[in-house]
């Protein structure tokens, strides 16, 4: 596994900037969204750039775990995964 995680990493060479963070916030939201072909368009491009971009999922933390608290405000499509 260590190998895998060091692979990836030099594989990356690119720096995850400001920029990036913004426009994986933006995706994110768009991950979440109640159209269907909105959500699997983002879910993909936002899975594509984790693969990018090593430990890029860090960015959204927060934002993912806010959506799995228990909110009765929290719609179901936001639970919802697009297959590919």
């Amino acid at each position: 596994m260590l190998i895998l995680q060091l692979r990836t990493i030099n594989r990356t060479a690119k720096n995850f900037t400001e920029k990036h963070r913004d426009l994986f916030h933006d995706l994110f939201r768009l991950s979440v969204s109640r159209y269907n072909d909105v959500r699997k368009t983002a879910q993909h491009v936002l899975g594509q750039g984790m693969l990018l971009y090593a430990y890029s999922y860090r960015a959204l933390l927060s934002d993912i775990l806010v959506r799995l608290e228990n909110k009765p405000e929290v719609a179901d499509h936001e639970f919802k995964v697009s297959p590919d």
